[in-house]
């Protein structure tokens, strides 16, 4: 049996209901379907085997839950397995003197530690598996260089990697797109290793700190929007490049640079900056 039928008849015969406490049980863990990585969210795991005529058939199996999707599940094996040839072995911290300079190597690193035969379904109300950790970064800057002014140019540098990724209720690019808020998520977890909730309300009140209405912004900056009919709740969320453009992860259009203009500036609510010193991005031991 091949090892995506086995991991199949484990789950199918322990009928488990799986909850971010099984972690180490080594199966995949599902957020809500708030897109929050933290909810204790359950879900109930089926199973059932498909003899296709593709391939000469091929096992698949699905979780339930309120909103569907699907994909390719030997194909998305497949790559993720080629991927994980290639990964590099887990780092405690990356260095680089350009603001970029280790991105490729951070690519390599795995986006989940959910093992990659695990992938594979459809869901209802699944945002696939949580996302690692990061490592942090220690810059490698001459003299007199301003290290929050590279830590910003990070930020923006890593969040133009995503341009044209298709919008998604997903916790990892991988899974084939991301949401607003999981978006900005991913861009400080993969830049800085800096995690915060990608639930949309908790992500506007709890990362970073909160800015006053007068103050600059600075790249990388958050900005969040009041609902287009409901100006008590937050629905949506940008990263700030500069007094012109702005970056979302928006339905239809996917992640793209926009004007900062229009909507954008009628609904703004308020903004949060997750970098605001040093210390926020590199190791105190270090």
């Amino acid at each position: 049996m091949t090892v995506l039928g086995t991991e199949l008849e484990k789950i199918a015969d322990q009928k488990l209901l799986i909850t971010p406490s099984h972690k180490g049980d080594n199966l995949a863990v599902f957020g809500s379907k708030e897109g929050n990585d933290e909810e204790e969210g359950k879900i109930f795991v089926r199973w059932r085997a498909y003899w296709g005529l593709l391939l000469g058939g091929a096992f698949q199996w699905s979780l339930w839950g309120s909103e569907n999707s699907s994909f390719d599940c030997l194909q998305l094996l497949q790559q993720q397995q080629q991927q994980q040839q290639q990964q590099a072995a887990p780092l405690e911290v990356t260095y680089a003197r350009e603001p970029w300079g280790d991105f490729e190597l951070r690519k390599q690193m795995p986006q989940t530690e959910v093992p990659a035969q695990l992938w594979c379904h459809q869901s209802f109300g699944s945002f696939g598996p949580c996302p690692t950790t990061y490592p942090p970064v220690v810059p490698l800057l001459g003299p007199g260089e301003d290290p929050l002014a590279w830590a910003r140019e990070r930020v923006i540098r890593a969040a133009k990697i995503y341009l044209a990724l298709p919008y998604a209720h997903r916790h990892i690019p991988a899974l084939g797109g991301l949401d607003c808020s999981n978006y900005t998520a991913w861009v400080y977890n993969f830049a800085f290793g800096i995690r915060f909730s990608s639930h949309i309300e908790r992500q506007s009140q709890t990362a970073g700190t909160l800015l006053d209405p007068d103050s600059p912004l600075e790249p990388g900056d958050l900005i969040f929007l009041w609902d287009s009919l409901d100006r008590e709740r937050i629905s949506h969320v940008l990263i700030y490049v500069d007094p012109d453009w702005v970056i979302d992860a928006a339905r239809g259009s996917g992640i793209q640079l926009r004007p900062f203009r229009g909507k954008y500036k009628k609904r703004w609510a308020f903004s949060r900056r997750v970098i605001s010193q040093v210390e926020d991005f590199k190791p105190s031991s270090l």
